[in-house]
């Protein structure tokens, strides 16, 4: 018996159609995405300016942020790859599609997170070791030597965003309610970590540049954060509003990438 060819991500159709969908689909999208805006931007505003920024008042907004965030990640997952879709507020889940998607990202986050320090660690001892980072300060003494664990350390890095992307996959996987959703995952999508690597920075890529844009616009010429009154303002309220689009997008994209590798189908065929 022949081995089943191995698919490879058109990462171009997944990039155009991540956008082209959210466009698309509009008519259904729109008004979570105001009501999802609409709640993360009020709660940023008054807790921020009611409280002085107070560590319990942000991690409940936090905590309220990512909740409505999974909740309208997961319908959208359930939308893009099964035509499910409630109107306005019910477009949100809160089911056990919701619980199953909150564990796996939960999981996704320690293990992330874990690995993030333990590498940082990694690094910060070997250029100790290496005499090209300061003990006391932990910065960078310029060196080639500097220079050759920089591009080791990318190289480290592309590697982890390699491996990450492929158990992004996981997430939609959740959505639907996938049993060892870990292990099909990642059978599904070898040799795809660099091409998923490469649709989430296509992807992200115009909403970074947008938030490095408003995030200098508050900055003054020392490179710290000022408040300038109803300008300040507006731009909290753009970022509001930029933030909730990048998470449909994003999301759109990861469960394009789940179809075209996990289940054969594919944005060119299943959703031109």
């Amino acid at each position: 018996m022949m081995a089943q060819a191995r698919r490879l991500l058109p990462v171009w159709t997944v990039f155009k159609r991540s956008y082209a969908y959210a466009w698309e689909r509009r008519d259904v999208l729109a008004v979570p995405y105001l009501i999802y805006a609409a709640i993360t931007t009020v709660l940023d505003l008054t807790l921020d300016r009611a409280t002085g920024g107070s560590k319990p008042a942000m991690l409940f907004a936090l905590l309220i942020d990512q909740a409505f965030g999974m909740a309208f990640a997961v319908a959208i997952q359930r939308f893009v790859l099964t035509g499910e879709a409630g109107r306005g507020a019910s477009f949100f889940r809160w089911d056990r599609y919701f619980r199953s998607y909150l564990v796996n990202a939960l999981l996704l986050g320690f293990a992330i997170g874990l690995s993030a320090i333990f590498l940082l660690g990694l690094f910060e001892n070997i250029g100790i070791m290496m005499g090209v980072v300061d003990a006391g300060s932990l910065r960078p003494i310029p060196s080639p030597q500097a220079s050759a664990l920089s591009l080791l350390g990318l190289v480290a890095a592309i590697t982890i965003g390699a491996f990450v992307s492929r158990v992004l996959l996981t997430l939609p996987a959740a959505a639907l309610g996938q049993e060892d959703r870990l292990r099909i995952v990642w059978a599904a999508t070898t040799g795809n970590g660099l091409r998923l690597l490469a649709a989430s920075i296509l992807v992200l890529l115009p909403f970074i540049t947008i938030e490095v844009a408003l995030l200098r616009a508050t900055m003054d010429d020392q490179g710290g954060i000022v408040s300038i009154g109803p300008l300040s303002l507006a731009i909290e309220i753009l970022s509001g509003l930029v933030a909730p689009l990048q998470l449909i997008v994003f999301t759109i994209m990861l469960a394009l990438d789940y179809d075209a590798l996990v289940r054969g189908g594919g944005p060119g065929r299943r959703l031109s």
